[in-house]
């Protein structure tokens, strides 16, 4: 084969994956006998989410004995409208999609042990010291329907600061830009949670250049949810597998991945504060 023709077809498949792995469930014509469909919220750069989370659906796959493809969409709208349309079997989604996945016929299986730690963060040496020192200043922050924006504004209410008086608040399209923004000066602070802040200083910078100066209530973390059309056989397959991650070899790997610990199992009441937040 000539070399021209080898780049070829190297580039039609990869744009061929990369449909796949991005595309809503809706828009995948495998029928759902051949392999699941697993979702999962877009918190970071889709490419890294796909590299990561590969690790998780090749786990699934052997577990369940079925082809598992993980996908997304560029955007926390577009994902919760796959939500909407029941397009995914499993999906990975922040606390606040859980009232509407669950009203869309998920249930909760396993949601990361610790709770969610929305957190405020500045470079080091910077003169804020704390959220009442955001006035005046901008505020970087992951999309708006994310969960630590939604937490975070209400930290700013709470300290008496207005998000469209008090401060200038940009919301990007996800942890890593937000962090970036305050890295090249665009953004004062940044808001998000410590394990991305921990995973993107370790696999990016290198080295430790912002700190915490806020860090607000806990709320229940992430979790996987699936589809009440996938066999409960199947849905058991999933759980165990999740919950014994911190047990065997390959899950202790995609822990650590994301600097986690483990998972337990998820209950519907667990995030009766979400439905009251």
């Amino acid at each position: 084969m000539r070399p021209g023709c080898r780049i070829c077809y190297r580039s039609v498949f990869l744009v061929s994956l990369l449909s796949v792995l991005l595309g809503g469930g809706g828009h995948v014509s495998a029928d759902v006998s051949t392999h699941y469909k697993f979702g999962v919220f877009p918190f970071m750069p889709m490419p890294a989410l796909i590299k990561y989370y590969n690790s998780v659906s090749i786990d699934f796959t052997r577990r369940v004995n079925k082809r598992v493809i993980a996908q997304s969409r560029p955007t926390f709208k577009l994902f919760s409208e796959e939500i909407e349309k029941e397009s995914y079997d499993i999906i990975f989604v922040q606390p606040f999609d859980y009232p509407k996945a669950h009203s869309h016929n998920y249930r909760p299986l396993a949601r990361r042990t610790e709770s969610l730690d929305a957190v405020i963060v500045t470079k080091i040496g910077s003169d804020i010291k704390s959220i009442a020192d955001l006035a005046g200043k901008t505020l970087a922050a992951p999309p708006e329907e994310s969960a630590i924006s939604i937490v975070i504004r209400k930290e700013l209410k709470n300290a008496g600061l207005d998000v469209n008086d008090s401060l200038n608040m940009i919301y990007t399209g996800n942890h890593f830009a937000c962090m970036q923004m305050v890295l090249v000066g665009k953004a004062n602070a940044c808001s998000t949670t410590t394990p991305v802040l921990v995973h993107w200083e370790n696999s990016q910078l290198k080295k430790k250049k912002l700190h915490i100066i806020h860090q607000a209530g806990a709320v229940p973390h992430t979790l996987y949810m699936i589809h009440k059309r996938v066999p409960e056989k199947d849905q058991e397959k999933f759980k165990q597998a999740i919950l014994s991650w911190n047990e065997r070899p390959e899950g202790k790997m995609i822990l650590k991945i994301f600097s986690l610990t483990s998972f337990v199992e998820a209950k519907d009441s667990d995030y009766d504060v979400i439905r009251n937040f």
